[in-house]
């Protein structure tokens, strides 16, 4: 590890990189392999301020970044295809169980989709939750606004419009490592109550997306941005159409089990729509 981070490899001074980039800056350029320049005096400086540099203690890399762990820094290529690919699996299998349910086929609350929903469903969104930690500090394209499309698509199957707001917050936790007020990823005193006892870190534990998802808004607030208006659109117009086409069951349902022998055949109730004239006794 000490060869790691030998001083014999051509270090890079700390006055060539812009660690607001390296955080996940919204102005000018993202991260980069090579060295950047600072800021331009005509950038956000709202936007600036709040993402500039970590401090030297919540950095993890050295003020001298060897050139070895500068190569590890910068954009994947490969990220937009996966987060594309986890979309895709997940809005194919909403669509799949929505269709199947409007159309009667299976029920919405078949042991089949609770069990795809849990194990292939929460797998899925657990991916596209650290894709768009990745997309957070612009690690996924060379420009800033395709990061932060790429975001908004991978939020989609989440339901919940928070990639936007999750940035801001996420960089001020890069930036202000471990204070308290302003790293709202350090649980609240109350959260601490809960901490005291197995059954209550069993809850914390079992619960922890509802806290960590939550908790922001009780600690810190942040100011609206367009990018963040235009999340909440896109989300809950995207919600609404997924939810009218393939989500909303049919008003009336059949039932073709044995018990329709007890009960009249009633169970046969859209069969019943079609024709008043049609008895009770058990078809052909």
């Amino acid at each position: 590890m000490a060869a790691f981070f030998s001083s014999s490899t051509k270090d890079i001074p700390d006055s060539s990189i812009n660690w607001s980039l390296l955080a996940g800056a919204e102005t000018t350029k993202p991260p980069s392999l090579t060295a950047t320049s600072k800021s331009s005096a005509s950038d956000d400086q709202d936007s600036h301020d709040l993402l500039s540099a970590p401090s030297a203690a919540a950095s993890p890399i050295p003020p001298l970044a060897p050139r070895k762990v500068r190569k590890l820094m910068g954009y994947t290529w490969t990220t937009k295809w996966v987060a594309l690919f986890v979309v895709s699996v997940q809005l194919s299998i909403a669509v799949f169980f929505g269709l199947r349910s409007k159309h009667q086929i299976e029920s919405a609350w078949s042991w089949k989709f609770f069990v795809t929903a849990y194990v292939i469903g929460g797998t899925a969104n657990q991916n596209l939750f650290l894709a768009i930690h990745e997309i957070t500090h612009n690690l996924a394209f060379k420009k800033i606004v395709h990061n932060k499309l790429l975001a908004l698509f991978a939020n989609l199957p989440i339901g919940v419009p928070y990639a936007m707001v999750f940035k801001r917050y996420h960089l001020e936790h890069h930036k202000s490592l471990g204070e308290d007020g302003i790293d709202t990823d350090l649980p609240t005193r109350f959260e601490l109550l809960c901490l005291k006892n197995v059954l209550g870190k069993t809850f914390f534990a079992t619960f922890q997306i509802l806290f960590y998802a939550l908790r922001p808004g009780f600690v810190r607030s942040q100011k609206i941005t367009g990018w963040i208006v235009a999340s909440f659109a896109l989300q809950l117009g995207f919600d609404y159409i997924l939810y009218k086409y393939f989500g909303r069951e049919q008003e009336t349902w059949s039932y073709y089990g044995p018990l329709n022998i007890l009960a009249y055949n009633v169970g046969y109730h859209n069969e019943l729509s079609i024709s008043l004239s049609l008895s009770t006794r058990p078809p052909h």
